[in-house]
């Protein structure tokens, strides 16, 4: 054994690199318990990333101390990085590389520096060229998994299954697990729970290669490896004891006899990783502590990790994740509801003028029947049915396939020439449009109508291509911005939903002879025979398309040449680059001759930054034909001109430096280019720096076409991480872009971040234009937007309008000083945002950006669906009345005076939705910004009792920089609560000029009786009166309880937290009466009277409300009301939904219960009175039954609220029509 040392540390510590435990992950667990093994064995050890740890492990977390002492001790860690790993985060000197995986399996890179010690958990993770040495830990906890002392093991029963990756790469289960238990990872289970079954089950099925064969293998519990093409081939792991390749009575018999072995084996195992493990410590120790130390830039780089500094990596990957996850909302949120559906066949009757018909084509082998059949079942639920499929085949037509309908034909085929089979069919067939599909792809129900639909409105389209479920297991989609030939260029985005017209199908030849790129090929052939205007896109998923596996090279290959033969067709002279296992291409155009180019560059006293971006100009520009302008704007720094003086001499006659008398930016740059002898112009931030010398090689052949009026820069920051990556409208400015954050590797949503593209807008941090471009657009707004984030967007949108392209390339790189970048453009300090002024200028655009999505958030530059802002209405069609509705809550108040009418009208086709959240009790509500409300384009905002600060000055800025009207409704009387009302203490005690501030505001307001109306008239002229009645589907289809005999009467009442004072008023009667009747309570009851409440039911959802209400099955229903003016301006609404239910109502003598006639027993506050009509009545039972019937009918013929939809479509037809 080592002598100890007692007075110092000499091993360096280990850092293990892992994201947080996770027992269903095993390359995690072997990290973790690596991490655990090595203290255990006395050396240092750390996790690195893991937010959570398992408490039963000895794996710290490293802290910024431990790396502190480490460096002060002389200490240079060793990192261990799993192989899923790219690069060296940390900045270590010293690296381990453990493959958990072969390298590039799950992610990663495929080969690793040769300074890198290399340990695989197994042989089969070695690639040829790689040398490795082994080092396993035990992945599977034989403590938990193991069948010793199992009493069930002689009696077990049960068959389970297991598949992953296998279901996640699109494949279907197999027969064989008919009746089978899954314990996919879908399944929560802890690992107790998944041990105890393990150990009870006669056979696990298993489709891939998973730590769960070890896990049942332990438990006594033989696998079977069931053999699919999923399986390429047995690994090691997977031979041996216990286990069966196949189904096979012998075989299974043969890992049922031979299971026992396992646990002996792995106890072997467990004392060779033992002795593996404190090899690997004595190796990794000796060949580190050879090698010099070289710097501490780990120090730096660990820190900030630990710090948060490069946290912003980990908010992308949190990004992506809740991407996904609202992902999943998004596609339950616009799951086909009925007022879509009537909203396309109103359009289909009323506008439409031609009924398409569709050509839907699959190609099918053998083994594809099961996944044809799916495909199949999604087109017999079409809501159009104008469609017919050809289903081609090398096989004849099965048995069962004669039971099909007759739009649906199978012809067999050789084979040896699609394309002529295709182009065949089409012929005969003589339909309008073309949709190929592959055997598994499932059409929504909706598809073909919104396809149909679109072409009754872009009549000069001849290539239609909607958003796509592209991995239903992770709810993976393509959002997809409209068609962008350079997009497509550099990458294949259009997916597989579209359909073609068969004029342009027969024009351009058909589908390629090349496999996987049907979609890019046609669009290419189609934009070149009938340009952009042929191209239309519908934002909504209209396809599930199922995952193919695909040849990856001769995927990339098809791609290249697709490209190449689109640009020789094109007469376009130019190269394409194609980065290995990258799915993404460059287009490189060539140009013949290098034009001159100025860049100008403007600042105010900011020396330093300007010299370092003038120095590492010169440095790494290898563009030769270049000058560069500064504008010096009222500097006062003596030392500007020593750095004039060395500029002039770096650079002679190509140094410019001029100054400017005017503080004001877009001066200072419009001057600039007056001054410039360059054909183009590139403005450049003084606190930018060029880091690559290609960059102005990069944008110059972009800027040369005759198409493009801008080209943009991909900026980072010091940390290689995005900081503008283009521009859209809502999201972005001239500063900040879209991925901000994303690091320089990553590609983003759908290689967005590493393709060349069109956007909206671009950085001002570097950006090209023709100089005669420039001038002719005006330069830059030297009024509105000067000194505001928004001056570069400004430019960039007066471009697009003259009829060129902004392009954004990723190729064009360029550092920023972020922090100063944000506060200033090198002149003069930002001014606000000046958002309002972007809308009110460009409002037509930024309904729509066509580089965006209408389903994307204006909230995230990630790319992240819209989920919490409702759309309901196709942002394509304006034909009705779309409001926008903020219902204060979902119970009560919220469904009666927004909810209930919105969706009726919404029902009845007369208006359409957008949802926003509940905004009661929340001091930030979630409120749309102008971007999101210019992009909704909505008529109407109906809003319900906004009076807080924040609510006020959103309706302000609605009023102020919108056409918008303001609805607003108000069903209680705020400036006036009950003493006892427990909300009481949440209202302002200034609510009365809260009002009168807010309706000021209001084109219109909505109030539920008189009094409230005659509060509101104080302020404004325009309030409209209409009662809460309830809906028809809620209300009258409840199933009402069988009268029953009960010992005594039941007496009840129902409401919520806010009526104590009202139940004040009962607090005697109750007590009083509890010995002749049985009081029924629901939603509150004081603590006082429960000993005297024979059932009190807690309050519940408001959908459930109406039967728990029905089910209290009274005799006799209470109201009362506490006078006060509060309560004097309430609305009915207890007695109609006591009086559905057919109950007899003894109530308050009170305004609300004075109106219409109620036919009710109306008493005065006195507990007296209350008692004996209350007597009275249960004394005569049959009148009061006869009372009920009365108040039921009484309800029906003038409180429902269908009845009298007209009152509300009178406010919003008004304003629709303003």
């Amino acid at each position: 054994m080592a002598r100890l040392n007692f007075f110092t540390t000499e091993q360096q510590p280990f850092y293990i690199y892992t994201s947080e435990f996770v027992n269903k992950f095993a390359g995690v667990r072997a990290l973790h318990y690596l991490c655990h093994a090595l203290n255990q064995l006395g050396a240092e050890a750390y996790v690195v990333g893991a937010k959570k740890v398992d408490t039963s492990l000895r794996t710290p977390q490293l802290t910024k101390l431990d790396v502190v002492r480490h460096e002060r001790l002389g200490l240079s860690p060793i990192v261990i990085y799993p192989e899923v790993i790219s690069g060296n985060p940390l900045g270590a000197e010293n690296v381990v590389r453990w493959l958990l995986n072969a390298p590039g399996v799950v992610g990663g890179d495929k080969t690793f520096s040769e300074d890198e010690m290399i340990f695989a958990f197994s042989a089969d993770f070695i690639p040829v060229n790689i040398e490795a040495n082994i080092l396993r830990v035990p992945v599977v906890n034989n403590t938990l998994f193991n069948n010793r002392d199992n009493p069930e093991d002689q009696s077990r029963e049960g068959i389970c299954y297991y598949a992953n990756k296998y279901l996640a790469s699109g494949r279907a289960l197999t027969e064989h697990i008919s009746g089978a238990r899954s314990l996919c990872q879908d399944v929560s289970l802890s690992q107790a729970e998944l041990a105890s079954i393990l150990r009870k089950s006669e056979l696990l099925l298993c489709y891939e290669p998973s730590s769960i064969v070890a896990e049942a293998l332990l438990c006594g519990c033989p696998v079977a490896m069931i053999p699919t093409p999923y399986l390429d081939k047995i690994d090691g792991d997977l031979n041996g004891p216990g286990i069966a390749f196949g189904t096979d009575p012998d075989a299974i018999a043969m890992a049922r006899n031979t299971v026992a072995q396992v646990g002996v084996n792995y106890e072997k195992l467990i004392n060779d990783c033992t002795t593996q493990i404190e090899w690997f410590v004595i190796q990794t120790q000796e060949f580190f502590s050879k090698r010099k130390r070289l710097s501490n830039a780990w120090v730096d780089k660990t820190l900030a990790y630990i710090n948060g500094v490069v946290s912003e990596q980990s908010d992308v990957l949190i990004a992506e994740r809740e991407r996904l996850s609202k992902n999943k909302r998004w596609l339950y949120q616009h799951e086909l509801s009925e007022t879509s559906v009537m909203s396309l066949a109103e359009r289909m009757s009323s506008t439409w003028t031609m009924t398409p018909g569709f050509h839907l084509l699959i190609i099918v082998n053998a083994s594809e029947l099961e996944a044809l059949s799916n495909t199949i079942e999604s087109l017999e639920q079409q809501l159009y049915q104008a469609w017919g499929l050809t289903i081609l085949s090398n096989i004849p037509a099965p048995d069962a396939f004669s039971s099909v309908p007759e739009n649906i034909e199978w012809v067999q085929i050789s084979g040896k020439n699609l394309n002529e089979d295709i182009e065949q069919v089409v012929v005969a067939a003589q339909l309008d449009w073309i949709m190929q599909l592959i055997p598994g792809d499932k059409l929504a129900p909706h598809a073909l109508l919104s396809f149909a639909d679109t072409i009754n409105v872009e009549t000069k389209a001849q290539f239609i291509y909607s958003d796509e479920l592209v991995d239903e297991s992770k709810a993976d989609i393509w959002f997809k911005p409209e068609f962008s030939l350079d997009y497509l260029r550099a990458y294949s985005y259009l997916g597989r939903s579209f359909i073609v017209s068969r004029e342009a199908f027969e024009q351009v030849g058909g589908y390629s002879n090349l496999a996987y790129v049907h979609t890019t090929d046609m669009a290419f052939k189609v934009y070149e025979q009938y340009q952009q205007s042929a191209f239309s896109h519908i934002p909504d998923v209209l396809l599930t398309s199922i995952p193919l596996e695909i040849n990856k090279e001769l995927l990339a290959e098809n791609e290249w040449l697709t490209r190449h033969a689109h640009l020789n067709r094109s007469g376009i002279s130019a190269t394409i680059s194609n980065p290995k296992n990258k799915p993404r291409f460059q287009t490189v155009y060539s140009t013949k001759n290098q034009p001159k180019v100025s860049i100008i560059v403007a600042h105010h006293n900011y020396v330093s930054y300007l010299a370092r971006c003038l120095e590492e100009l010169e440095l790494n520009t290898t563009y030769i034909n270049y000058e560069v302008v500064v504008v010096d704007v009222m500097s006062d720094v003596e030392d500007l001109e020593d750095v004039y003086a060395e500029m002039s001499e770096m650079w002679g006659e190509r140094f410019v430096s001029t100054r400017f008398e005017q503080k004001n930016y877009s001066a200072a740059i419009n001057h600039g280019v007056n001054i410039a002898s360059g054909d183009y112009i590139v403005v450049m931030s003084c606190f930018a720096m060029a880091v690559n010398g290609n960059w102005l090689n990069e944008m110059m052949p972009l800027l040369a076409r005759e198409d493009v009026g801008i080209v943009g820069a991909r900026i980072l920051d010091d940390n290689n991480k995005i900081i503008h990556a283009g521009g859209v409208f809502g999201i972005t400015d001239d500063v900040s872009g879209l991925f901000q954050g994303l690091d320089i590797t990553e590609p983003g949503y759908m290689e967005r971040a590493h393709c060349i593209q069109q956007y909206s807008s671009v950085s001002s941090a570097c950006f090209g234009i023709e100089k005669q471009t420039f001038i002719q657009a005006g330069g830059l707004s030297e009024s509105i937007f000067s000194d505001t984030c928004y001056t570069v967007m400004d430019l960039c949108l007066t471009i697009q309008q003259q009829g060129k392209k902004v392009i954004w390339s990723p190729y064009v790189t360029l550092f920023q000083d972020k922090k100063l970048a944000e506060q200033s453009n090198g002149v003069a300090d930002y001014n606000s945002h000046r958002e309002e002024f972007i809308v009110e200028k460009w409002s037509d655009l930024f309904t729509h950006d066509p580089f965006y999505n209408d389903n994307l958030s204006l909230r995230s530059r990630f790319f992240a669906p819209e989920v919490d802002i409702q759309r309901q209405w196709d942002p394509r069609f304006n034909l009705k009345t779309r409001v926008v509705v903020f219902p204060l809550n979902g119970s009560g108040t919220g469904q009666y005076r927004m909810i209930a009418p919105m969706q009726a009208l919404a029902k009845r086709g007369d208006v359409e939705l957008t949802w926003m959240p509940f905004h009661e009790f929340k001091e930030q509500p979630l409120l749309p910004t102008l971007f999101e409300l210019m992009r909704l384009k909505p008529d109407v905002i109906y809003v319900q009792q906004m009076l807080t600060d924040v609510t006020y000055n959103f309706l302000k800025e609605v009023k102020a920089h919108t056409q918008i009207s303001i609805v607003l409704s108000l069903d209680d009387l705020v400036t006036n609560l009950p003493k006892m009302s427990d909300r009481k203490k949440l209202v302002f005690r200034d609510m009365r000029s809260r009002l009168r501030k807010t309706l000021a505001l209001c084109d219109h307001t909505i109030v539920s009786t008189e009094p409230l109306a005659e509060l509101c008239r104080q302020y404004t002229d325009n309030v409209t009166v209409i009662p809460n009645r309830l809906e028809l589907q809620r209300w009258f289809n409840l199933s009402l309880p069988q009268k029953k005999t009960y010992p005594k009467p039941r007496v009840g009442w129902a409401g919520a937290n806010q009526h104590a004072g009202d139940l004040a008023l009962m607090t005697h009667v109750v007590k009083s009466l509890a010995d002749k009747v049985d009081w029924v309570f629901m939603g509150m009851c004081p603590l006082e009277l429960r000993p005297y409440v024979k059932e009190f039911h807690q309050f519940v959802s408001f959908n459930q409300y109406p039967q728990a209400l029905a089910d209290l099955d009274l005799d006799l229903a209470i109201a009362p009301l506490e006078e006060h003016p509060f309560n004097e301006a309430k609305s009915n609404l207890r007695l109609l939904e006591y009086g559905v239910m057919g109950w007899p109502v003894i109530a308050s003598d009170i305004y609300p219960y004075q109106q219409d006639g109620a036919p009710v027993t109306l008493v005065p506050n006195d507990e007296v009175v209350w008692i004996e009509t209350i007597l009275a009545a249960l004394a005569e039972p049959e009148k009061i039954a006869a009372q009920g019937r009365q108040l039921q009918n009484w309800v029906r013929q003038k409180f429902i609220l269908e009845d009298h939809l007209h009152e509300w479509l009178k406010v919003f037809k008004f304003n629709k029509n303003k």
